[in-house]
């Protein structure tokens, strides 16, 4: 028994005493076992051969050679140096390129990873490489070919293996700028409906709440994120409360949402195009529908037309509706503001119509009001006489003081 299992040798028999005779079987025994552990040992040369496992107890090697195979160690300085992947600079084509890793690799792995720098001419194109002498494997950025360029001239790369007939790669040294454009929505990280992005006093990203309805982006000044707010603060606006569209053939155009949120109304007729020149009548109604008879509409117009030096006033009184323009051209425009009181409603405003060679124009005073109290919702625009529309616009917007 060479050693006791711990890797302590102890003789067999102890020690021989002086002036005894030596028993030759005793003296071979011991011979024998030292032969055996001397072969269990590891010759400094290199003769032998590990049979098992070592436990280096903590300890190191020191002094270990650069491993030049794919069955040695790597020495830490190797490890540093990252040796075993770094493979110089690329050769082959620029589009069919060959690395030459140290030691070589005999087969393709998932996972495998390797570093180079590539040579003095970029890729035309879809691109190949051959590593240690095995077959050509196509090269990806993101799964995709390579588009030209993007395998710059003299730049370092690592590429890892996705597949063993696949290698993904990414530029590590001379990094460009991302192109403009290259950033689609799809590579955008997911965020909240309605949000949108802003940057904190220290020049970080940060997202900005999703307002209300009808709400309006308002800045908070220097050092703080903007928020939804509701419109106002000073400044007044227009609201848009409706529009209607008038097709080819239809006789009137109703706008509804009107209500005492506004004490002001404006009241645009646009783009208006008529089968034949009419005036343009306006009436108010309620959620019991338009009020289009009785007497209770008045109003008062003052017209001019080209060469005139003069107003030609006309006038309506205890009538079924307002007339906003006169026997207009057959594309008249016209703006009026509506206040709105317990029982009726002023009106004031102006238009004009225009044609070739031909300009005319004016303004009105108008109003509507009952002995009862109701409450207005909605305004009919339509056409004297038997006229049609051809188009238009009418757009109602709820004017909000300061």
């Amino acid at each position: 028994m060479a050693r006791n299992g711990s890797g302590s040798y102890t003789n067999p028999y102890p020690n021989f005493v002086a002036g005894t005779v030596i028993s030759s079987d005793q003296v071979d025994s011991n011979n024998s076992d030292i032969a055996t552990a001397l072969t269990q040992s590891i010759a400094v040369d290199g003769q032998s051969t590990v049979t098992g496992n070592i436990p280096f107890n903590s300890k190191k090697i020191t002094g270990l050679a650069v491993g030049a195979a794919a069955t040695d160690s790597a020495n830490l300085g190797q490890i540093q140096a990252n040796a075993y992947a770094y493979c110089g600079t690329m050769g082959g084509g620029a589009d069919a390129g060959t690395l030459s890793p140290t030691p070589a690799i005999t087969a393709y792995a998932v996972g495998q990873k390797f570093f180079w720098k590539a040579s003095t001419s970029a890729n035309t194109g879809a691109m190949t490489v051959a590593i240690s002498g095995l077959t050509t494997i196509a090269v990806q950025n993101d799964r995709a070919a390579l588009a030209a360029g993007d395998h710059s001239a003299s730049d370092i790369f690592m590429g890892i293996l996705d597949t063993t007939s696949t290698m993904q790669i990414m530029r590590i040294a001379n990094p460009e700028p991302l192109a403009d454009n290259s950033v689609t929505l799809a590579k955008m990280a997911s965020g909240v409906d309605g949000n949108i992005i802003s940057y904190d006093s220290s020049g970080n990203p940060v997202a900005i709440a999703t307002g209300n309805d009808g709400q309006v982006l308002t800045s908070a000044g220097a050092g703080a994120q903007p928020a939804f707010e509701d419109a106002g603060g000073g400044g007044g606006a227009w609201n848009l409360i409706g529009s209607a569209t008038p097709s080819s053939g239809d006789t009137t155009a109703i706008v509804t949402g009107i209500d005492s949120t506004y004490s002001v109304y404006a009241i645009a007729v646009s783009d208006l195009v008529l089968d034949a020149p009419r005036p343009i009548h306006l009436n108010v109604g309620t959620s019991g529908g338009i009020i289009n008879s009785g007497t209770d509409y008045a109003w008062q117009s003052q017209n001019s037309e080209s060469g005139d030096t003069s107003y030609t006033a006309i006038a309506g009184s205890g009538v079924a509706y307002i007339q906003i323009t006169n026997n207009a051209s057959v594309a008249p425009s016209t703006l009026v503001y509506m206040t709105l009181y317990p029982k009726g409603a002023k009106f004031w405003g102006g238009w004009s119509s225009s044609e070739v060679g031909d300009v005319n124009g004016g303004q009105h005073f108008s109003a509507y009001g009952q002995s009862a109290d109701l409450t207005i919702d909605r305004i009919q625009i339509s056409l004297g006489g038997s006229s049609t529309f051809g188009s238009g616009r009418i757009s109602v917007w709820g004017i909000s003081h300061a």
